[in-house]
């Protein structure tokens, strides 16, 4: 099958330490709506997770993040592609308005439901999927947030946060999306 190049391409980014954190919960659990806790069976155990594991999973991943950087720079100096950045804190925050700027994005303010399910208005869709995206099944349960775990545990933060802000790219990136 022939590569193709994309003519659009929607860009979702998430906070990097937060998604850090959900990435290492959802290996640690193999489950992407479970919630660590950090009450451990013994002090070895919490110190393995919090002194080496979730330290060198932040700091790989924050290399990882800068690699984002790198495909977002790449992307969003071609002139044959036109990029649209969300940012995941929106989605959650207004879900049916960020949808209704991606689906005036994908069909160039043509009615996205004469194009793909004329049965059902615009209106009534978008409710649906923000309905669907708010359902509690699909979230994690959060026992304890990034901002707790990385306030409680800074140096897992500070070293992931050095590795991020290591390269201009990454930092404009970071400015860029008001992570800063």
């Amino acid at each position: 099958m022939p590569r193709v190049r994309p003519q659009k391409v929607i860009f979702l980014v998430r906070h990097p330490l937060n998604a850090i954190w959900a990435e290492f919960q959802r290996r640690r659990l193999n489950d992407h709506t479970g919630a660590m806790t950090l009450n451990f069976t013994s002090s070895y155990a919490r110190s393995k997770v919090l002194r080496v594991d979730l330290p060198k999973f932040a700091s790989c991943m924050a290399c990882k993040w800068m690699q984002f950087a790198a495909a977002h720079t790449h992307l969003s100096s071609s002139t044959d592609v036109t990029l649209r950045v969300v940012r995941y804190e929106d989605l959650q925050k207004n879900t049916v308005g960020v949808l209704q700027g991606l689906l005036s994005f994908v069909f160039n303010g043509q009615s996205s439901s004469s194009v793909a399910q004329p049965q059902w208005s615009e209106p009534e869709r978008l409710q649906c999927a923000a309905q669907l995206a708010n359902r509690n099944s699909i979230h994690r349960t959060k026992k304890i947030s990034a901002q707790a775990l990385y306030t409680e545990y800074p140096y897992i933060a500070c070293d992931a946060w050095e590795v991020l802000i290591a390269s201009p790219a990454s930092r404009l990136l970071l400015s860029t999306f008001g992570y800063e």
